[in-house]
């Protein structure tokens, strides 16, 4: 190692040597510094690189203890820069085609919840707790375009699909629809409690249900076939028609309406009269005849 350090040094040494042109003399001046400076100056640019492949075979080595106390410069190096993705926006979100080799994230038989200008909200199941947002385009003719199996107009809640997307909302998704929602009839329906917009039932399997209506409790009365609204008391049994997509609104028939009571007859007396016809009380018809009897008697003294 130390031969090697000496044959480096020694290189270094000659280099002003081999850097004067051929035939000329050595540049003049004084030993020392100043006169190894005019002497690199003078150095040709085969000479150059001989110097620096002897420092970077000086650099292979252990600094020297001389080395140690000089404070080497930090020396910048350039990095490569990766580009940004473009900036987003509702027009631009999930428009870009496929680039060659993308991989897509996946999700299957997912239902739909909701879908909004840019975001297809899916969950796994029915009961699921949380949701996952699909990027798609704003304009539906291109959503259209990303769609097999259906139509934009299927994607509502409950239908069921195959989306392959890009989570930065970049490339355009693949979206399969699988099936549509039907709507639900349900038989033999136990009223269990009604709440404000809310109606608790049992089915006829045993299973308990939760309804909800859009406008609050007096919505009910519009939904309602066969009844009112205050006919929705516990125990009462209905049929009901749910469209999960929400695209019709529920109908709620009772099975078992309660009985109207007869209106009031009229005599056009302006009283109501029940019963039949109205008699008259048992102490009146006998004050009357003993008024007759009474008189009766009078007249034939």
């Amino acid at each position: 190692m130390i031969h090697r350090i000496a044959v480096a040094a020694t290189v270094l040494l000659a280099l002003p040597a081999f850097a004067v042109a051929p035939g000329s003399a050595p540049a003049e001046g004084p030993p020392g510094a100043d006169n190894i400076q005019m002497r690199i100056r003078a150095e040709q640019p085969n000479g150059q690189l001989l110097r620096l492949n002897a420092i970077r075979a000086l650099n292979n080595f252990p600094p020297s203890a001389v080395a140690q106390q000089a404070q080497a410069q930090p020396v910048n190096i350039a990095t490569e820069v990766t580009p940004t993705a473009p900036t987003l926006s509702a027009d631009t979100m999930a428009t870009a085609p496929k680039p060659e080799g993308f991989a897509y994230a996946i999700v299957r038989d997912a239902i739909v919840d909701e879908l909004s200008e840019t975001l297809l909200y899916v969950k796994a199941s029915k009961d699921a707790k949380t949701m996952t947002a699909v990027p798609v385009p704003k304009d539906r003719a291109l959503l259209a375009q990303c769609l097999a199996g259906g139509k934009v107009e299927d994607l509502v809640r409950g239908t069921v699909l195959t989306a392959r997307y890009d989570p930065r909302g970049v490339v355009r998704p693949e979206i399969i629809i699988n099936s549509t929602p039907v709507i639900e009839v349900l038989d033999d329906v136990k009223i269990v409690d009604r709440a404000g917009s809310k109606l608790f039932v049992m089915t006829a399997d045993k299973q308990t249900r939760a309804f909800s209506i859009e406008g609050g409790a007096p919505a009910w009365a519009t939904v309602v076939q066969n009844g009112k609204a205050d006919d929705l008391v516990n125990g009462a049994m209905v049929k009901i028609e749910y469209d999960p997509s929400g695209r019709e609104g529920i109908k709620i028939t009772l099975k078992n309406p309660p009985v109207q009571a007869a209106p009031a007859e009229d005599k056009g007396c302006g009283c109501s009269v029940y019963g039949g016809q109205r008699s008259l009380p048992w102490a009146s018809l006998l004050f009357a005849l003993g008024a007759v009897a009474l008189l009766v008697r009078r007249r034939s003294r």
